[in-house]
């Protein structure tokens, strides 16, 4: 099944660059082969050094055994082959529960997603938002798509309707229903500093 979204525009290639390189529009899945994907790249570049392709404009469904769990988009894909990983330029990672339905936005201004293990690291401006308002922002952040879990090491900031908490590691679900922190600070708002009440997770 195709995805729905529609691509960016690309920057015209002139005459030079045309001889030099070639662009091929394609359809659904066909940068990636043989997997369970379903890719909407607005254009491919076969170059002949580094990545062995360049995407613009990609929209990947992911959905192992039938099921929608992500979708991946990015402004910009580098695609190597051999380690099966594709490193990103502004990327937008979107996050389904069981019954398709959305439940958060990863974005961030990098990353590198390996195919073959579903794990993505996103890099610079991380932000995850759920649909009912909780915001996370971190500088490098980590997604094991087997797990279903997200996690980092670096400094965070988590904020709600009635918190926000800082802390130096997180761990969770994509819907933040049960988060593990290390050295947390911060509270509820209007409260005491320290008291805290992340899901699954004592005060």
């Amino acid at each position: 099944m195709l995805d729905s979204s529609i691509a960016r525009p690309i920057r015209p290639l002139g005459l030079a660059a045309w001889k030099s390189l070639a662009v091929v529009l394609i359809g659904a899945g066909a940068a990636l082969g043989c997997q369970d994907d379903a890719t909407r790249p607005v254009a491919v570049i076969n170059v002949s050094d580094s990545a062995d392709q360049i995407l613009f404009g990609v929209s990947t469904l992911l959905a192992p055994e039938g099921v929608r769990r992500n979708r991946l988009e990015a402004d910009t894909a580098f695609v190597y082959n051999a380690t099966g990983i594709y490193q990103l330029r502004v990327l937008r990672l979107t996050f389904f529960d069981p019954n398709g339905v959305e439940t958060s936005v990863l974005t961030a201004q990098s990353g590198v997603y390996r195919i073959h293990t579903g794990q993505m690291e996103a890099r610079g401006d991380v932000v995850v938002r759920t649909t009912d308002g909780k915001v996370l922002r971190t500088s490098i952040l980590q997604y094991d798509r087997t797990r279903d879990q997200l996690y980092t090491d670096e400094p965070f900031t988590y904020e709600t309707a009635r918190e926000t908490i800082e802390g130096n590691g997180f761990q969770a679900d994509p819907r933040f229903t049960n988060i593990v922190t290390d050295s947390p600070r911060g509270g509820q708002r209007g409260e005491s500093p320290g008291t805290m009440a992340l899901p699954g997770q004592d005060p």
